[in-house]
């Protein structure tokens, strides 16, 4: 099993960087590298295979400290008063114009512990409300994707200030498409 320390630089715009102030108008304390914040989160995803068929398990967990190393600033923040509201989103695609909520085709599985709601309405595909489980000051989060149907799947685990996104490419496609997108969004932080 691997974990993934990988960032993804993002293109977004924000007005402030929103790490303690609640106004648009307030300067950000910190100078960003790369236009905005790109923390590390370790991310597993288990087993880590090229190509999956149907009736594969694929196992996603997150597990992070409370302080997050962001690598625009060379910094490390404290993360114990952030407002968590994660959500899992699951696209099938059969081809470019053909796309349905993989959260209704495919088996989730995860503890209630981390349950929260399904929403099917938002971004065409729905989403699927956790919670990370604190403790000790790590946060932790897991699930299995059982699949069901054969197509390309993407997987996102949206944090608010957290994008992980893993592309999951089974047996009938030629390009494997893995990778962890890490991203913030500054404006939701109180």
């Amino acid at each position: 099993m691997k974990t993934l320390f990988i960032f993804l630089l993002t293109v977004s715009v924000f007005n402030s960087c929103g790490l303690f102030e609640t106004s648009d108008q307030i300067v950000c304390p910190y100078e960003v590298k790369y236009g905005s914040h790109n923390p590390l989160i370790p991310a597993i995803i288990y087993p880590q295979n090229l190509y999956y068929d149907v009736g594969d398990t694929i196992h996603i967990s997150a597990k992070f400290k409370d302080s997050v190393y962001d690598v625009s600033t060379d910094q490390t923040f404290l993360l114990k008063k952030f407002p968590f509201d994660p959500g899992v989103k699951l696209w099938r695609f059969e081809n470019d114009s053909t796309w349905e909520n993989g959260l209704l085709v495919n088996d989730i599985i995860m503890d209630t512990l981390y349950y929260q709601r399904l929403d099917k309405n938002d971004d065409y595909v729905g989403v699927l409300y956790v919670d990370f489980v604190e403790k000790e000051n790590k946060y932790f989060f897991e699930m299995d994707i059982v699949l069901k149907k054969r197509a390309d799947t993407f997987f996102s685990l949206k944090i608010i200030f957290t994008d992980i996104q893993v592309n999951i490419t089974m047996k009938k496609f030629q390009i494997i498409n893995l990778k962890v997108n890490v991203k913030w969004a500054y404006d939701q932080w109180l």
